[in-house]
């Protein structure tokens, strides 16, 4: 059983199930497509969604130097 199931694994999704996994909840991130995307696919991001990232410390990882 899982606190949490998240539905899209989107960047929404997918920053709400990193943010909840780190406060220690046990979360399942589930997506209709069986394997996601192997790239980033947002064409822009936002203020929020940068300071999102940011706070996650995954903000490199995705837009680099």
């Amino acid at each position: 059983m899982h606190d949490v199931i998240v539905v899209g694994s989107g960047l929404a999704g997918a920053l709400a199930a990193t943010a909840l996994t780190r406060e220690g909840l046990d979360v399942a991130l589930i997506d209709r497509h069986a394997v996601p995307a192997p790239e980033f696919r947002a064409e822009q991001l936002v203020g929020g969604q940068i300071n999102a990232l940011s706070r996650l410390n995954v903000l490199h990882d995705i837009v680099g130097d």
